[in-house]
């Protein structure tokens, strides 16, 4: 098997690096529901890496390729914000122990989400069982 090694190579720069603003919309004990609210703006810029023949060829095409560089912020910011996620936990949330051989189970029961000075609250009802 032979290696082509790449002719035109780029380091992608984000500036400022991106920043994404959600909104926590739903909790359950398993997972965490989140909506994309806003990316704030940034630039993407190309600069060619390589030998000085690679960063020629690479100068010429980033020319070419500049307007559809320039659309990247405008296409991620269009396809990302309003999507919502579901975010697993990675087990349930509670706590579980065993005291001398008896199981006790901790758990959170009907969760609800509000905003405390600028902070996600989050409330319910703790169900010992």
């Amino acid at each position: 098997m032979s290696v082509i090694p790449a002719l035109i190579m780029f380091r992608v720069d984000l500036d400022p690096p991106i920043t994404i603003h959600a909104q926590v919309t739903g909790l359950t004990d398993k997972e965490l529901k989140a909506k994309i609210t806003k990316i704030n703006p940034f630039k993407v810029s190309l600069t060619p890496v390589g030998a000085p023949v690679q960063k020629i060829l690479a100068s010429a095409v980033a020319a070419f390729t500049k307007h559809m560089v320039d659309q990247v912020p405008k296409k991620v910011s269009g396809e990302v914000v309003g999507k919502e996620m579901n975010l697993e936990l990675g087990g349930s949330l509670g706590y579980h122990l065993d005291v001398s051989g008896v199981k006790i189970d901790a758990s959170p029961a009907n969760l609800t989400l509000a905003n405390h000075e600028s902070m996600l609250l989050i409330s319910g009802d703790l169900v010992i069982s």
